[in-house]
């Protein structure tokens, strides 16, 4: 694997496989290290694993962004070449 950008630590993602890569997306992080100020992060990002090398995609297109989305389900959609999201906050 190459050292490089990284997707941020989180739970409750999703990672699928597809032709262009395993892709993870969404999740959910808590930043209790700072008991007075503890601090949650959503994460929208998309992030494509392809021969070893992390990837941070372009979610935007001609429907916008992607939402911030956790505890959800993904699948690849191989005839539109597409990611679905089903449910999750």
């Amino acid at each position: 694997i190459t050292v490089g950008a990284n997707p941020p630590a989180r739970y409750l993602h999703q990672v699928v496989a597809s032709p262009h890569g395993v892709l993870l997306h969404g999740g959910v992080y808590d930043d209790n290290s700072y008991s007075t100020v503890p601090y949650t992060t959503y994460y929208a990002d998309l992030w494509k694993l392809n021969a070893g090398v992390w990837t941070q995609v372009s979610t935007t297109n001609g429907a916008g962004a992607f939402p911030q989305r956790w505890a959800h389900a993904a699948v690849y959609d191989p005839v539109n070449d597409a990611l679905v999201f089903y449910g999750g906050l």
